[in-house]
């Protein structure tokens, strides 16, 4: 055999292969094979019975021919990839014809070229989809098999976009790859999503950057609409708490917005949502500009009913839930670095290196007396029918979780060694270890796992808050001086107290005694400089509780969780103002959560099923299960969501059981024989529900979910467990 002829086989051999591989990619990537389906194309009575004939093989091609013998590689590779894609178009038509399916003229090949590289450019994708536009629009749906549920492709992929965040070019890239096999899919991503595109002239220009307002009555409007309308009957009036705080967009510019956000909470709750957005460089240089739009319609709400569908309510503010710095500069009073700083009695600060407020019972400020020495201005605020410092709380999250317990932690593990303070490297070392062995036993219900202490700086509020509510008390015991521990515990009753919705009505006045108290006796166990102004606020929180509710019920963590949601719509650092509210508009008209949530929960419908557990003779018959998710609660057999308080007692669950027709739940359960006191200072720990448990019985029980007291936060300790109930939202 020649050599000639060894290298037209040699050549022919690599373009069938490589023209296999791309049919093959093609067939996974854009599932071609829905097209092969016959069932699909009921009126294609030429549709090829055997998939074979639709290899576009080259086996029949003149090797020789000019066309072939000028190509090199990278040649065949573009031969390839027009092969496939034509083959792509070609068959969704009503016949598939091997003239068109490979174009090997440089000219073509150019075209392709320029075409892959509009995919990337929004202005382009007119232009990109002309040629396709034209030769689909001669071809009715029937030619082309679209079903009954190609109507419902482009809402979904509507909605699938906008609540992933999908980039506009991500996109656009992928509305191209699908058109052709659904020509009623849009060319440009901003026609799927429908964008708004006139709503530049609502932007205005004030207070040193960029404001658009989206409204109270809008906002509070399209959350109603999405099944609460029912909520409504008998309600005369619809309470809000509004959030106002900074958020940094990038590491490298000072771009930031100051967005005000909205949440109702009652007379039921809802998630947050937005109300208006600044972007600038700093915060808002005049806060009357930055606030004129939201006060002057506050003050039509507040006056004038809402009229939705049949019903009829008034819009009132509750509270303004915001950090030291925002409060001050909502009020226009002095911050908390000013010797007359503290927002809710009129005590004259010290300087002591640091502007410290030692007094626990000075006089209190009121909404009528706010203070001269106090307020640096007029604030636009006033001109609502709020309170200034009524309605002004001290937020928990900043002031009690990354303000105390932070500044805590920090003298106890990183303060200077001159001071006295910090414990030694051993215990911090066991500390770190206890809380890192926690991470097992943490519910589900928990957005974060401890972490070690040499990672604190990193710590999240929510760490801290876990660490003072739940994991502090067990951690630090026998590592810290027993003064110490007895001081904080102080500190830890009072604020569980203040957190457990069973607790704060009946113990409100018992936890400000505790934390007069702890702030008194801080200056003596730490330092002069200890008690600033985060520290001298506990003695105002239980003032704060009995108005609105316990702590997490006007805290800042859902409006922090929004702000996250928010920071991840900027794509870019251009244009950031205009990128978010268009955003937010495409999520509003498609009515896509800002905040991605839980879709089609089924609440006591036990989960995942398994053979290996115990059944009780009585529910022989039965089907075992791992989990099972309750309205309050999430239950299963793996340790962390498996204790609970049944009938005033403490179990493990240890198999769940329901038959398979009814919702009937049952837990088998396996009780602690011995429960006694964790703590008995300041209180006994039984007073909270807390306990220390040990000895399981061994004998199992069975119990009807509904019969589900609380669930309970399980720690080690030593050889026994420290049960804390849930306490927080």
């Amino acid at each position: 055999m020649s050599s000639d002829d060894l290298s037209k086989r040699t050549k022919k051999r690599r373009i069938n292969q490589r023209v296999e591989e791309r049919l093959a990619l093609v067939e996974s990537s854009l599932n071609v094979s829905r097209v092969r389906d016959t069932n699909s194309y009921n009126d294609l009575d030429s549709f090829p019975s055997n998939s074979n004939q639709m290899v576009y093989s080259l086996e029949d091609q003149d090797i020789d021919s000019p066309e072939f013998e000028e190509l090199g590689q990278d040649e065949l590779d573009n031969v390839n990839v027009n092969c496939f894609v034509d083959v792509a178009i070609d068959m969704s038509a009503s016949t598939l014809t091997s003239t068109t399916a490979c174009e090997t003229s440089s000219d073509s090949h150019i075209r392709r070229e320029e075409s892959v590289n509009n995919c990337f450019d929004l202005d382009a994708f007119g232009n990109q989809c002309e040629s396709d536009e034209e030769s689909f629009s001669s071809k009715s749906e029937s030619d082309i098999g679209i079903g009954e549920d190609e109507s419902h492709l482009n809402s979904h992929l509507a909605k699938w976009a906008s609540g992933n965040n999908i980039s506009m070019v991500a996109l656009g890239s992928l509305l191209l790859i699908l058109r052709p096999f659904h020509p009623s899919l849009p060319k440009d991503p901003r026609t799927l999503l429908n964008t708004p595109r006139n709503f530049n002239t609502d932007i205005k220009s004030i207070a040193g950057g960029k404001y658009f307002h989206f409204g109270i009555m809008d906002s509070v409007t399209h959350v109603l609409k999405k099944g609460l309308l029912n909520c409504l009957d008998g309600i005369q009036e619809i309470w809000l708490q509004i959030s106002i705080d900074g958020l940094p967009l990038f590491k490298s510019s000072n771009d930031q917005f100051w967005p005000i956000l909205g949440k109702i909470v009652l007379p039921f709750k809802t998630s947050p949502f937005i109300i208006g957005l600044f972007s600038g460089k700093n915060k808002p240089e005049n806060v009357s500009e930055y606030l004129n739009d939201f006060t002057q319609e506050m003050r039509v709400l507040e006056d004038e009913p809402v009229h939705l569908d049949t019903y009829s309510f008034l819009i009132k503010i509750q509270c303004f839930v915001c950090d030291a710095p925002a409060r001050s500069f909502l009020k226009r009073v002095k911050g908390h670095t000013g010797y007359h700083g503290c927002e809710k009695c009129k005590q004259k600060g010290e300087w002591r290196n640091k502007m410290t407020f030692p007094l626990v019972d000075a006089e209190k400020r009121t909404d009528e007396d706010i203070g001269h020495d106090h307020q640096i201005g007029v604030s636009l605020l006033q001109t609502l029918a709020i309170g200034l410092v009524s309605q002004f709380p001290y937020e928990p999250m900043h002031m009690v979780f990354q303000g105390v317990m932070k500044r805590l932690m920090f003298y106890w593990f990183k303060s200077p060694v001159s001071k006295g303070l910090r414990i030694g490297p051993r215990p911090i070392q066991q500390i770190s270890e206890n809380l890192v062995s926690f991470q097992d036993f943490i519910p589900r219900e928990f957005a974060r796992k401890c972490r070690a202490l040499s990672e604190m700086d990193r710590w999240k509020a929510t760490e801290f808050r876990q660490f003072l509510i739940y994991s502090g008390i067990v951690a630090l015991k026998g590592h810290l001086s027993l003064e110490h521990y007895n001081h904080f515990l102080m500190l830890y009753v009072a604020i569980f107290s203040l957190s457990s919705p069973d607790f704060f009505q009946d113990h409100a006045d018992y936890a400000h005694e505790l934390l007069c108290i702890f702030v008194r006796q801080c200056e003596i166990l730490y330092d002069k400089e200890f008690v600033v102004y985060n520290v001298h606020g506990l003695v105002h929180l239980a003032e704060d509780v009995k108005r609105y509710g316990p702590l997490d019920a006007y805290s800042a963590f859902p409006f922090e969780s929004y702000l996250k949601q928010l920071k991840q719509l900027v794509h870019k650092p251009q244009s950031t103002l205009e990128q978010v509210v268009k955003r937010l508009l495409e999520k509003r008209n498609l009515d896509v959560p800002v905040q991605k949530q839980k879709q089609n929960l089924k609440f006591d419908v036990p989960l995942k099923k398994h053979v290996n557990g115990h059944v009780p003779p009585l529910f022989q018959g039965y089907s075992q299960f791992e989990q099972v998710n309750c309205k309050k609660f999430f239950l299963s057999r793996r340790k962390g969501d498996n204790c609970v308080k049944i009938c005033g007692a403490f179990f493990l669950i240890r198999n769940i059981l329901s038959s398979g027709d009814s919702i009937e739940v049952i837990l088998v359960v396996e009780r602690f024989s011995k429960v006694c006191d964790f703590f008995e200072k300041p209180v006994k720990s039984s007073y909270l529900d807390i306990h220390l448990a040990s000895d399981l019985k061994g004998n199992f029980e069975t119990f009807h979910i509904s019969q589900v007291e609380k669930e309970l936060v399980l720690l080690p300790y030593k050889n026994m467990q420290v049960l804390i109930p849930f306490c927080h939202e």
